[in-house]
């Protein structure tokens, strides 16, 4: 039985003023790079790209995936269980968990009560897969046995889950083929890539096809228009920019990692995935934190 609440975990308080903007802040980066191929954006022809659609407001992106279509929240007192649920079956990475009105009493319509207070705003915090996955962490002692499951058994776990957003040819080919692209790729190819595989990372390999980088949505932080050619540098050389000149070694597990052993990895390294591979070092799946929730469910 877990003991905590998850609130505790939760940092990120929200004031809702206009519920129907919040959406815009739940969207895929990736989605972006798709509406860049949907308008011609390229480093292909050596020419400097258009970049006028970066000046377009983020409310086109709400409802490209399925985590944008509506504001995902849920009561303080709903089961774990439940939780995790809707962050794997809907493949939501972040939830707003709305307080309760303590100082609402009866069904009393305040409307009518000249006497009442200005209603309050509704509050929330978010609560986040991460903060899931570490308190399953300081709790493994409850978990028992599937805590032993192999890292092999984990990795594409979620993508059972397929619909609109994901259908289950795209889900199957991700779950059989690895995205990944060679270090002498354009960091726009890695995006490019996980735009048509909708992939979340990409893993980044050298000659002999060995794990050496990987690029998510993420490493979009900070381009705008005026770096935008960023994106044609080289893989390596674009992400060593953004990670400060030190390239980061991505988290990586075998085959025989267990599924206690991939909790404390992602904690402690503050990952958010783990890329399966052979005795080669080259990957072979990627385990999210997504893939492990589903296997909780079961």
């Amino acid at each position: 039985t877990f003991s905590r609440s998850l609130s505790t975990d939760i940092s990120t308080t929200l004031r809702i003023t206009s519920p129907s903007l919040m959406p815009m802040t739940f969207y895929l980066p990736w989605r972006q790079v798709e509406l860049m191929l949907e308008k011609g954006f390229s480093f292909e022809s050596g020419s400097t790209p258009d970049t006028e659609f970066l000046t377009m407001p983020v409310a086109i992106l709400v409802g490209m995936t399925k985590s944008s279509s509506k504001l995902w929240t849920c009561q303080p007192d709903l089961p774990l269980t439940q939780l995790i649920e809707l962050f794997t079956k809907n493949r939501v990475h972040r939830i707003l968990v709305l307080e309760k009105n303590l100082n609402k009493t009866g069904d009393t319509d305040d409307d009518d009560d000249e006497a009442a207070e200005p209603r309050e705003e509704p509050k929330g915090r978010l609560v986040s897969q991460t903060d899931v996955i570490r308190f399953l962490l300081e709790n493994n002692h409850a978990l028992g046995p599937v805590l032993e499951i192999s890292a092999e058994q984990i990795a594409g776990h979620a993508l059972r889950f397929s619909d609109d957003y994901l259908d289950a040819n795209s889900a199957n080919r991700l779950k059989q083929s690895t995205a990944s692209i060679t270090i002498n790729c354009q960091a726009w190819i890695a995006l490019k890539k996980m735009s048509t595989t909708h992939a979340s990372s990409v893993a980044v390999v050298d000659s002999d096809g060995g794990l050496v980088a990987e690029m998510s949505a993420a490493d979009l932080r900070g381009i705008n228009p005026s770096r935008i050619q960023d994106l044609a540098r080289p893989v390596l050389v674009y992400l060593k920019a953004q990670q400060g000149g030190d390239l980061k070694r991505p988290l990586s597990c075998k085959v025989r990692f267990s599924l206690g052993q991939l909790l404390s990895g992602l904690v402690l390294n503050h990952a958010h995935r783990s890329w399966l591979v052979d005795d080669e070092d080259r990957p072979v799946g990627c385990i999210t934190m997504s893939d492990i929730l589903s296997v909780l469910l079961e």
